[in-house]
């Protein structure tokens, strides 16, 4: 790989890299989606372009959007895995050939991550009747199966706004089911003790929260209204399903700090508040480690971001730098160099 140290777009003709070690004298390298082949290199440059090689599309800035170059050699699959790839009938016929040097990976099946499951929806009573109430954001739910038991009650889904019965005692959960057939975890659970009829809401009701909140003084749950007065006290939000999920510094009735946390009670966002306005505002791993930090001005704005490396051995490096003025961008670093400086004018 060869990380880019400088292009000019005055001078097309080369890409300014930090090394071209490993790469063939002539040959072909890849910045994100563009194959672009070179004619030459030097120990830091490479030189006599050729864009968009092999149908590929232009590449997007190579300052901002690329940063490193791939000799095409890595993205070429060697006999042996050529032959377990299997040509796709629809990539054939839209014309690219068999011979083709990315054809290959363009076979390869596509593998998808589930980057969360659905939020669980609740089960509660109101006035006698059960309501099923849709998790968090439910925009993509196609419907909700209802458990007795752990037990299924219906092979088919309950949709949005659909009343239901319960003609039999027992303990209740319900799932939301996405048109991408994803479940949710269950619901906490219900015990009907008797016959039931109940209804799908379309929203989550104004008399219903997610969340509570639990005032503390020196550890000691307390009113709110005692917490107002006094030099310290802590306001923790406690999530129905996910338990504490950020605490509150309150001093004289002022908040001063907000530290939300993650699913394993670690603080990864604080938030410093003076006067009752946020004036920074930091990120950080779940290990701890500073990711991003953020300056706030007198007038709400955002005045300053600087985001950090958190790889290891690495950590505290700054990646990038940008000034603000009432909000927008005026001057930008990355790795030292400046980007944009606008701040003059």
């Amino acid at each position: 790989r060869a990380q880019i140290t400088g292009y000019d777009r005055r001078k097309p003709d080369t890409i300014q890299v930090d090394t071209t070690q490993g790469f063939p004298d002539s040959g072909d390298i890849v910045a994100r989606w563009e194959v672009i082949g070179y004619a030459r290199k030097t120990a830091t440059t490479f030189e006599g372009l050729v864009r968009q090689k092999l149908g590929t599309r232009l590449a997007p800035d190579f300052m901002t959007k690329v940063g490193v170059l791939f000799p095409l050699s890595a993205f070429v699959l060697s006999e042996e895995l050529k032959t377990r790839a299997k040509p796709i009938g629809p990539i054939i016929a839209a014309g690219i050939p068999r011979d083709h040097p990315l054809a290959y990976q363009r076979y390869t099946d596509c593998y998808i991550a589930i980057a969360r499951l659905p939020f669980r929806p609740h089960l509660r009573f109101d006035q006698g009747r059960v309501e099923l109430i849709p998790g968090e954001h439910h925009r993509e739910t196609r419907g909700y199966r209802l458990l007795r038991d752990g037990k299924a009650i219906s092979g088919r889904l309950l949709a949005p706004g659909e009343a239901f019965a319960l003609p039999v005692p027992g303990v209740y959960t319900a799932i939301a089911v996405e048109w991408s057939s994803l479940e949710s975890p269950p619901s906490l659970a219900l015990t009907v003790p008797t016959t039931a009829k109940g209804r799908v809401l379309e929203a989550v009701p104004t008399s219903f929260s997610w969340t509570r909140s639990a005032w503390r003084i020196a550890g000691q749950v307390t009113s709110p209204n005692l917490a107002m007065n006094v030099p310290e006290a802590t306001l923790e939000i406690h999530h129905l399903h996910d338990g504490v999920i950020a605490r509150e510094t309150w001093r004289k009735g002022e908040k001063v700090l907000h530290v939300d946390l993650n699913a394993d009670g670690r603080p990864i966002r604080r938030r410093e508040f003076t006067n009752g306005r946020l004036v920074k505002q930091t990120y950080t791993t779940p290990e701890g480690v500073l990711a991003s930090h953020e300056l706030f001005g007198k007038d709400g704005f955002k005045t300053e971001y600087r985001r950090l490396d958190v790889r290891q051995g690495r950590e505290g490096r700054e990646l990038e730098r940008t000034w603000y003025r009432r909000g927008t961008p005026v001057k930008q670093l990355k790795r030292g160099k400046v980007i944009f400086d606008r701040s003059g004018q």
